[in-house]
C-alpha cells in the first residue's frame, strides 16, 4: 500500500460515497473480513442485525444437535436453516 501523502486532498467529510458501486452514508453500519465488506444502511440495522442473530442462534443449536449425534440434514430441517435468509 502507498501513502497519499503530498498526494491526496481531503474534499469532504460526513459526506456519503460510492465504493465499489455501493453507497455508503455517514452513520451506516460497515463489516468486514478477509472475504469482503458488507455496507448495512443505518435504515435497516436494527432488522439486519435481528436476522443475523437469528441464524448465529439456529447455527449454534444445529452444532449442539450435531454433536449430540442428530445426523446434520435432519438438524438442519429441524431449524429452518434453508429458510433463514429468505424474507417473510
Amino acid at each position: 500500500m502507498r501513502t497519499g501523502k503530498d498526494r491526496v486532498e481531503v474534499s469532504d467529510v460526513g459526506r456519503p460515497v460510492t465504493v465499489g458501486g455501493v453507497q455508503v452514508s455517514p452513520g451506516d453500519l460497515l463489516l468486514g473480513d478477509a472475504d469482503g465488506v458488507v455496507a448495512v444502511p443505518h435504515a435497516v440495522e436494527d432488522a439486519v442485525l435481528q436476522v443475523c442473530t437469528t441464524i448465529a442462534e439456529r447455527e449454534e443449536a444445529i452444532l449442539e444437535a450435531v454433536l449430540a449425534g442428530e445426523p446434520l440434514a435432519k438438524a438442519r430441517e429441524q431449524q429452518g436453516y434453508h429458510q433463514l435468509q429468505r424474507h417473510p
